[in-house]
């Protein structure tokens, strides 16, 4: 392992990679130097002190916010989406010429402009022969939107989200909340509370 070739990487293809995955490289070759220095298979960690990038500036993909009418699209697509898979046609591959094998065509994607005819065509597509699977992907896609409802109006992390239970959950009042036990966020030891919105409790 060499120090020059790691920087002249960097300098050169791994310059397009996002600044903190730069560095997490520098990190994992630097841990496994120093692994090997007290195993005794180094004498050197030849990736010491190198220089880290700034995770601040020149961000690859600069963190937006959504605006209320991507947020509204984003919640549509969610709950739509289980059904609208079961609702797409055949076409041929690229290239191919359109025989019955299934090698010779796939399925179309679901995109933002075919969703809803996707959603339609599936749902009139099984609702007469496999209800079952309709009422199945419809609840699959009420909560998946509920999800991203959820995670989006209290800010909440998805893990943080999923360590919650029915006990860290008060609805009286006229300020709802849940409270998150330490073990499920690192932002403090305590037990911070996360108050839920009227609209949350509607969906």
């Amino acid at each position: 392992m060499e120090r020059t070739k790691l920087e002249s990487w960097l300098a050169g293809p791994g310059a397009t990679r996002a600044a903190r995955t730069r560095n997490g490289y520098v990190s994992a070759l630097t841990s496994v130097c120093n692994w090997a220095i007290n195993a005794g298979r180094l004498t050197a960690n030849p990736f010491a002190r190198m220089h880290r990038a700034n995770e601040l500036a020149g961000a690859v993909r600069p963190r937006r916010t959504l605006s209320a009418d991507q947020l509204s699209r984003l919640l549509v697509a969610a709950r739509c989406r289980p059904l609208a898979e079961l609702g797409r046609i055949a076409v041929p591959r690229d290239g191919e010429p359109s025989r019955g094998k299934r090698c010779h065509w796939t399925y179309e994607p679901v995109t933002p402009a075919n969703i809803a005819e996707c959603y339609q065509r599936g749902k009139s597509r099984l609702a007469r022969t496999h209800p079952e699977r309709v009422a199945a992907a419809e609840a699959a896609g009420r909560l998946r939107a509920l999800v991203y409802k959820c995670l989006t109006l209290t800010g909440l992390r998805l893990g943080e989200l999923r360590s919650l239970s029915i006990g860290q959950v008060e609805l009286s009042g006229l300020a709802p909340y849940a409270t998150l036990k330490p073990t499920a966020t690192c932002r403090s030891t305590d037990s911070p509370r996360v108050g839920l919105c009227s609209s949350l409790l509607g969906a």
